[in-house]
């Protein structure tokens, strides 16, 4: 059988709450889809059960539990024809352990043909039902990851954040980030529906505005960035020296030009479950307990023995029996993996050829590079319509050395976008830059003004004016430091700027 979805699962709760999901999953799946089968009362207690509940369906269901370790393992293997194709049989085995304070639950979903047919498997592939619910519990995780029952909002601020979790060595699961068209705020795909359809196997982060996206360029690179509509996904052991390849971007035209029917959620989904599936293992937890429970049954039958030696030839021919058994399906699934890693080296080998594996330079069209402060204070008065720049201030630009130039034009637009709410009077100053992801400072300190104060105070419009106002990126060295003096005219309904450049004399320097 070929699996072609796989979760794994942990949680901090009793075992009877995860799996009464399993059992109300089951139920409900038999009461949509055959409502003349009636499961018999139980069948989810019993230590060991075999049904049929419908024509080539199976259910097999097993209870243990180990008394030296205080541990149990419940499990499920199920069995049924696809809807569309009856040449198909879908397995769904599903396991729940519980030791060591935690349960885990693994979910398998494999798929196989009754017989042979040259004949492409044609199946509709999607998270299953008893994930998502699992997942919308609110603790799962993934080793030490964490689960989100639904997406991630992430603003300017919360950007770090993201950083870190995208740098985390320890994630186990991708992270889909999206972001907002810059004009209309809107994005190319349903983040709720994104999120439900990769339950248990992704975290869906969405960027809260266009400043996010800026803020992450500023974090990532360009090369890694993630805005104007555009989906990436970051797979684990995402680092900065990384193929910008190997974590996918998809632009916003083409989410938007998917076909009538096409679905950009199953669309990710079919990118994720085959990295799943050819992942998948079980727990060391949950082995370690097969182990022990083996053990524990060859010593039971140790002691149940008798000097019988028929007795004995009997349970020893058995076992012969059973080991032959396993070395056959070891055997069946060493082909499967050797399979399976042939068409993952194939998908990597190819995927960055392909006509969706687009560049970030593609991306970046709309987006210019800035190498200076000066061509950031350039480009800003090309694409803002709220700023005024005094002489001063590209003067200033022009003598800065810092070295990140793109996070000054994203402070410019930042003061632009501010300047609009401003002139319609939405809200405080401080509090709209702090959304954007930047500190501003209406003024400097009495002790400041007193010893520096005519550094702050410029010749505007005929008057001397001062521009104290400020926003200061990063800190110490002029390299690394930045501070834009503005003012804000009411008048002229305008913010004047008068100097991007080095941090200005204060008492700390």
């Amino acid at each position: 059988m070929r699996t072609v979805y796989a979760c794994s699962l942990t949680f901090s709760l009793p075992i009877d709450a995860v799996w009464s999901e399993v059992s109300a999953w089951i139920t409900g799946w038999y009461g949509s889809k055959h409502p003349d089968v009636q499961l018999p009362a139980g069948w989810d207690t019993d230590n060991a059960i075999h049904l049929t509940p419908a024509q080539r369906h199976s259910l097999e269901v097993s209870c243990s539990s180990s008394a030296a370790s205080s541990e149990q393992l419940r499990e499920v293997r199920w069995r049924y024809p696809d809807q569309y194709d009856p040449s198909l049989i879908w397995a769904s085995d599903i396991s729940v352990h519980e030791g060591g304070g935690e349960v885990s639950f693994t979910l398998a979903l494999r798929l196989a043909s009754f017989e042979f047919e040259l004949l492409p498997a044609r199946f509709e592939l999607g998270t299953p039902r008893i994930v998502r619910t699992l997942v919308a519990l609110g603790s799962a995780r993934v080793g030490s990851q964490a689960l989100l029952p639904q997406f991630w909002r992430v603003e300017a601020l919360d950007v770090p954040k993201l950083k870190a979790l995208l740098l985390d060595r320890q994630r186990r699961l991708p992270v889909v980030v999206m972001s907002p068209d810059a004009f209309t705020e809107r994005l190319s795909a349903d983040p709720a529906k994104l999120a439900s359809t990769l339950a248990g196997t992704a975290t869906v982060a969405v960027l809260a505005s266009k400043w996010a996206a800026f803020a992450l360029t500023d974090e990532l690179g360009r090369q890694f960035s993630c805005f104007n509509g555009a989906v990436r996904i970051y797979w684990p052991r995402f680092t900065l020296s990384a193929d910008p390849l190997l974590h996918r971007l998809w632009l916003a035209e083409q989410i938007t030009r998917l076909a009538p029917g096409q679905n950009f959620a199953l669309e990710l989904l079919r990118v994720v479950a085959p990295a799943a599936a050819f992942r998948f293992v079980e727990p060391e937890k949950m082995r370690a307990y097969r182990r022990r429970a083996e053990q524990e049954r060859l010593e039971a039958l140790k002691s149940q023995l008798s000097e019988d030696y028929t007795e004995v030839y009997r349970h020893w021919d058995d076992e012969i029996k059973k080991n032959k058994e396993l070395r056959a399906h070891i055997e069946a699934l060493t082909t499967e993996n050797a399979t399976l890693r042939e068409n993952m080296n194939a998908v990597w080998t190819v995927a960055p050829k392909t006509e969706e594996s687009v560049s970030s330079e593609a991306f970046d069209r709309g987006s210019p590079d800035v190498a200076s402060v000066e061509a950031a204070v350039d480009e800003a008065q090309r694409r803002t319509t709220h700023l005024h720049f005094l002489p001063d201030a590209l003067k200033s630009a022009k003598d800065s050395p810092f070295k990140q130039p793109q996070k000054a034009l994203s402070a410019l637009l930042a003061i632009d976008e501010v300047a609009r709410a401003w002139l319609l009077s939405l809200g405080g100053l401080r509090e709209a830059f702090k959304t954007l992801g930047f500190d501003y400072a209406d003024d400097i300190s009495s002790t400041t003004r007193g010893k520096h104060g005519k550094e702050y105070t410029y010749r505007y419009e005929g008057v001397s004016t001062s521009f104290e106002p400020h926003i200061t990126i990063g800190a110490k060295q002029p390299d690394k430091c930045l501070s834009i003096h503005m003012h804000w005219d009411a008048e002229h309904r305008r913010v004047a700027i008068a100097h991007v450049g080095r941090h200005k004399s204060n008492t700390k320097t």
